[in-house]
């Protein structure tokens, strides 16, 4: 790749050298080469254009720049990435917290990580003031919409609510121990 400063993703002010960013990032020359996915005919192309590269770029950053600074335990807030990412979140100690984004009709890969994640290692979330759940959608999210994700995650893993609810406030009690009950 050159080293001159290039866009990176749409309309963002997303400006970086890509020389810079190899630099730190080995391998990330064969990244940004990945062909981008097939997008329906009916897809505005120009505005779309290079998402999907951002998309990639900062889930592989995110990843290495994890390995790399041996950084382990800790929360992954706000969850909305792939199960490849979440496996190695997991493998480096990290719990993974769900919000109201697992509940969205269009949220499949994000429902399919949520079924297979260890609930010894889930939480959920409300992040109040933004996205609120299913049924909610569009309201001002706040802390008494969680039990909406609660009771979907539960439904998608086949759970009694009850049984979920102990088990994600176990977790959260199990990551912050000076917490009191």
């Amino acid at each position: 790749m050159s080293g001159t400063t290039k866009r990176l993703g749409g309309r963002g002010n997303g400006f970086c050298s890509t020389a810079a960013l190899a630099g730190c990032f080995p391998g990330l020359d064969k990244l940004l080469r990945v062909t981008q996915p097939a997008l329906p005919s009916s897809t505005p192309r120009k505005k779309l254009r290079g998402m999907g590269r951002v998309s990639r770029l900062a889930t592989w950053a995110t990843g290495r720049a994890l390995e790399d600074a041996g950084l382990a335990g800790g929360v992954m807030h706000c969850f909305s990435e792939t199960w490849e990412m979440a496996r190695q979140a997991l493998d480096l100690g990290f719990y993974i917290s769900f919000s109201g984004i697992v509940t969205f009709k269009s949220a499949h890969e994000l429902q399919t990580v949520a079924r297979k994640m260890p609930i010894e290692r889930m939480l959920i979330e409300t992040d109040a003031p933004y996205l609120a759940p299913v049924p909610v959608r569009g309201k001002t999210n706040e802390p008494a919409f969680v039990r909406h994700i609660a009771e979907h995650l539960a439904k998608l893993r086949g759970l009694p609510l009850e049984d979920f609810a102990h088990a994600t406030t176990d977790n959260f009690f199990r990551l912050f121990p000076r917490a009191t009950r």
